[in-house]
Formats: C-alpha cells, structure tokens, sequence
C-alpha cells in the first residue's frame, strides 16, 4: 500500500459539504483526482481533498466523507489500476480480508470499496478506509535514522503488529498475512501516544499443506514468488521442495524478521540472501545494544524448522511480559490438536486467473559494549521488486460505478454487456460506462474540463 503523510494542504475557499477543498497539486501526475471531485464509492460519497502518493498501479488520496465514523469524517480512498483478472481476485482478496477483520484495533479499518470495468481493458477498485494520521512506520523510521527507536518503544510496535497478526490467525480457519514488513505497518497517532495498525491484505491465503508431488510444488513456489517478499520468506517458502507446509508459523518468521528490523535497520539477511535464510544463519550486531530477552525473542521466531517456532500467542505473551502489560488474546492452541491445524490447509488455486472469488479462509488480537557512533544509513525504500515480465497496467478511469450490491466485485463477475461505443468514449478510450458526479450534475470531460491541470516538466515553461 502506497504510504502517506499526515499534514493537510493548505485551501482554497470553495465549500464542499461546508469545508474549504484544498488547492491542487501541481506536483500530483496527470490523471490524478481533482481537488474537490465528488466519488460515490459503495454507498459513501466522497469529496476528493488531497493527492497523497503513488505506489505501484495505485493513487493515494485525502477524502471528506459526508458523516463522521469513529469520531472522523476524513478518510483514505485507494485507487488501484488493475490490469487483468488475476491481480483483480488479489485486491478481492484485500477487500474481503478487510471486511472480516473490520473493528479490531491493530488492523486499518475497512469501509466501502467499489470495483468496476475499464472500456480500455482491465480494471479499476476503489478501497475506502481509515486515514491513519500518523503515516507509515517506514517514515517514522526513517526520520530516527540517527537517533535509533529504544526497546520499549519498539516492543510497543511489534506487540500491535503481532496482535494484528493474532486477529488473522485467531480466524476460523485461520488467515496468513504473508507479507509483513515494516513498510505495511500504519501509525495513528492520539496525543502523545501511537498506535500502530497492520495494513496490505492482498498476499493473504489460508495455510498451505505439505507438496506431495513436483506439480504441486511449482504451484506452491508460484504462488509465494508471486505474493512474499524475498527477505522475509521462511526457509519452508525459499525451498518448498522440502515438502513442509506454509502456515502460521511462516508469518511468524516474518515477524522475527520484522523486529530485527525494527531493532538493527536491516533484515538479518539482508547480506548472506537465500542461502543463510535456508539455515537461519544470522548474527545479532553489537550495536544499538538491547536485551538479551529482546533478542531470544527474535531468535526464537527465526528457527529453521516451522514447528520449532512459538505460535503468535506465545510471541504475543512474551512481547507483553516484557512490557509489564496484560496479554490481550487468549490463548487458542493449548488444546488444539495437529489434525486440527492441518484441517485448515488448501493447496492454491491452478487457476489463478479465473474471476471466481479466491479462497481466503473465514466466510465473514552481557559483555561491556564500547560506545559507537551510529553508522550513516541510507533511507529505507518501501515496497517489493515487480517482476520485469510484468506489464503497464492501464490509466485509471475517472469514472467509477455506483455500487448496487454488497459485493463490489459482483458485476465484473457476468458477461460483459455488449454496446455501441460513443465519440466520447473513442476521445477518452479508458473511461467506464459509469457516471463520475462533480458540482451540481455529470462530470464533463471535454477539452476545457481536464480532470487535472496538467504543467510542463521545466519549471520555466511554466506561467
């Protein structure tokens, strides 16, 4: 998920809903919403108030919504250029994982989303959720690039993430994240305090069995090529070959993974690559120094083999015994058998491109240390590699489809219907069929009506 910052933009004086909208970017791409441009998403209204970002085939912004929720009538509208029908079942996939987790405090809130079908082929979905004022914690991180997070602080982030990840694993049947990491970790903050808030639920899936045979072991690997990032993969997903199953304890490795990262600025693999993944070979530096609990903590999630891992409520525990706080889960796996874990596990789909929804689980918490100097660290790039094979995906259109069912994704499930294409449409060749609503009536794309200004790249062309 495309990261965020917390400040607002300064504003020009035309009223939406009785607030001032903010002026335009002029650094904001073209194609990008106009301040001020009205989007029915599912059965919320919106009023565009700020570009935020771009990442990936996604446009970020700040959104007024007609009435408050949770206190806050800001929002974050995520808009997302699909390009075929796989990466569509994947943002189906975030959707519905969203919707099941919604009202658990560690994960950002769900609350409306719309999907619809470009004339210009593929797709474009519109996710609305909670604006987390606080940023992303990769940016938080990198403004502490000198002056390093402390222990107590960085067991207060890893205990919400790790209770984010309690809530996915805590399902019936259970969800795996499979790409934690520090870039999808989100912070609201409320005064003085934070609260950090697991994000990007598109990688999810239930737990997968142990490969009986090659074919479903290239199914497997496919899949984790397609849906991990590299520096956090278990050995179990580096070399499914070795026929064990990819379950909870994977993203338990990730959170190893995460809080070393937390601690050290680096993953713990980040020199060795797969090889040392293979046999968790990794050291602890010498400094920032911390407590040797805080590193048997990690040391115990990032064990070569998956059954040698605590679960989350033993991470989760371990975490808050040494923060002095009461556990805030329960504890599941006391009396959970192993023919009840593995009831749980399914093989991915071989036909990942078919538009029927994916599966994603249930229908709907030592020695003297010599004082250095912190070496200079380069700030920390957020997201994963894309495949080189993989190919531009189209413009969004400015025109999303009201939302008339539960499922967002329910039309783009039925046949196409055919239709005569308008001049309009060949002059604009990626607009949809829907109605984008502006001031007072039908949003008008004609040569005078741009949907952003766009400005020459040299600044002195500029008037």
């Amino acid at each position: 998920m495309a990261s965020y910052n917390s400040q607002m933009p300064a504003t020009a004086h035309r009223p939406v809903f009785g607030t001032p909208v903010p002026m335009a970017d002029p650094a904001a791409p073209a194609g990008t919403f106009a301040p001020g441009t009205k989007i029915q998403v599912g059965n919320h209204k919106v009023v565009i108030q700020k570009y935020f970002s771009e990442g990936g085939f996604a446009h970020v912004y700040l959104v007024k919504m007609p009435k408050p929720i949770d206190g806050t009538d800001i929002a974050v509208l995520k808009r997302v250029a699909v390009p075929d029908k796989e990466n569509l079942a994947n943002m189906r996939t975030e959707v519905e994982t969203m919707k099941k987790l919604k009202g658990h405090r560690p994960i950002v809130t769900y609350y409306d989303s719309h999907a619809s079908q470009l004339k210009g082929g593929g797709y474009e979905v519109f996710l609305l959720m909670e604006f987390c004022n606080g940023g992303g914690l990769i940016d938080f991180m990198n403004t502490r690039l000198q002056n390093r997070l402390t222990e107590p602080e960085i067991l207060k982030i890893f205990s919400d993430v790790a209770e984010g990840v309690a809530c996915m694993h805590y399902l019936k049947p259970p969800l795996l994240h499979r790409d934690l990491k520090v870039e999808n970790v989100l912070i609201t903050s409320i005064g003085s305090s934070k609260r950090f808030k697991l994000c990007d639920f598109g990688s999810t899936a239930p737990p997968r069995p142990a490969a009986t045979t090659a074919a479903e072991c290239r199914l497997i690997e496919d899949d984790v090529q397609k849906h991990t990032t590299l520096q956090y993969r278990s050995p179990e997903m580096i070399d499914v070959y070795r026929k064990q199953p990819i379950d909870e304890k994977s993203d338990i490795w990730a959170l190893g993974v995460l809080l070393y990262k937390l601690c050290y600025y680096t993953t713990p693999f980040e020199a060795q690559g797969q090889l040392a993944i293979l046999n968790a070979s990794f050291k602890f530096p010498n400094y920032p120094p911390f407590s040797d609990k805080l590193k048997k903590l990690i040391a115990s999630m990032l064990k070569e083999n998956p059954k040698s891992r605590p679960n989350i409520y033993q991470v989760l525990r371990e975490a808050c015994l040494m923060q002095g706080i009461e556990v805030p889960i329960k504890d599941i796996y006391a009396a959970r058998t192993q023919s009840e874990s593995r009831r749980n596990q399914q093989l991915p789909s071989p036909d990942s491109h078919v538009v029927s929804p994916p599966v994603v689980g249930a229908v709907f918490s030592p020695p003297t240390i010599k004082q250095q100097v912190i070496p200079d660290v380069v700030p920390m790039r957020r997201g994963r590699p894309t495949a080189s094979s993989q190919g531009h995906a189209p413009k969004p259109s400015p025109s999303p489809m009201r939302g008339t069912t539960s499922d967002p994704f329910a039309a783009l499930d039925a046949k196409p219907i055919p239709g005569p294409v308008d001049e309009l449409s060949n002059r604009f060749p990626s607009l949809d069929q829907f109605s984008l609503l502006h001031d007072g009536g039908k949003f008008d794309f004609d040569a005078n009506s741009p949907t952003n200004p766009t400005f020459p790249r040299d600044i002195s062309q500029r008037r």
